[in-house]
């Protein structure tokens, strides 16, 4: 197997990159090289997506069988690569968020509850702010947008879109949930925000990138939830939890 991942070097593109070179696939990382960390064994392509004719100079290396876009949250962006890029590439996997649900995080979840309604193409990143909406809501309107213009260049059988929720795991730079349940683990007292009687469902990035290999090698399509078990987390033994899910769960509940 082919696989281009656009992104490869942080977080769930880099191992994505990791597993696919171990399960013997060819590995393309797309990145402009200033951050993160290419991974062995890869063919790795500069370039910045911003950029239409990078992308097409990306284009013209070669075919695949599948786009992995792990770095797309911009949809004009999302639209040139996979309109470039279908004529290269058999399938197209976006990965979006659960923040592209209007009832996130309120209301619960299924991969079919409604999404925002999706912005121009064409619209200014800065616009969305101008609509009065919150931050995540505003991130969650993109990347709907996103799912859309992936979808209209590749065909309904062809085109996957993932909406995970909160992913730990190795690579993980943000530290949000980490810091948290690290500061739980030394014990005491702990102020933590939200309810504390609410469940997360966190899911380990190593599971997603594996359900990613499986839904190509599956030849799955149309757009599921990736999240793991409801956990009620009060402490940890220093293993963050994991996802055991099949191809195509939603398990998205409060």
């Amino acid at each position: 197997m082919r696989l281009l991942i656009l992104g490869g070097t942080w977080f769930l593109g880099r191992t994505l990159a990791e597993q696919a070179l171990a399960a013997g696939w060819q590995v393309t990382t797309f990145s402009r090289g200033r951050s993160g960390h290419d991974v062995e064994g890869t063919e790795q392509v500069r370039g910045d997506r911003a950029h239409a004719a990078d992308v097409a100079a990306l284009a013209a290396l070669g075919t695949w069988d599948a786009v992995v876009d792990t770095s797309g949250h911009v949809p004009g962006m999302v639209a040139t690569a996979a309109k470039t890029l279908r004529p290269v590439a058999s399938r197209y996997v976006y990965i979006s968020t659960v923040n592209a649900y209007r009832g996130w995080p309120d209301e619960p979840l299924t991969d079919d509850s409604p999404t925002y309604d999706a912005v121009a193409d064409t619209q200014p990143v800065s616009a969305a702010a101008d609509r009065g909406l919150a931050p995540a809501a505003e991130y969650g309107q993109l990347k709907a947008a996103c799912e859309q213009a992936a979808r209209r260049e590749f065909s309904a059988g062809t085109c996957l879109v993932l909406r995970p929720g909160v992913v730990v795991g190795p690579y993980e730079y943000v530290g949000r949930l980490p810091w948290l349940l690290r500061r739980m683990e030394a014990g005491g007292q702990v102020l933590a925000a939200g309810d504390p009687d609410r469940p997360i469902q966190p899911v380990d990035v190593r599971d997603l990138a594996a359900f990613v290999i499986r839904a190509i090698l599956d030849q799955l399509s149309g757009a599921v939830n990736r999240a793991g078990e409801s956990l009620h987390l009060r402490g940890v033994d220093g293993n963050l939890p994991r996802c055991h899910g099949s191809p195509g769960e939603a398990c998205l509940g409060r």
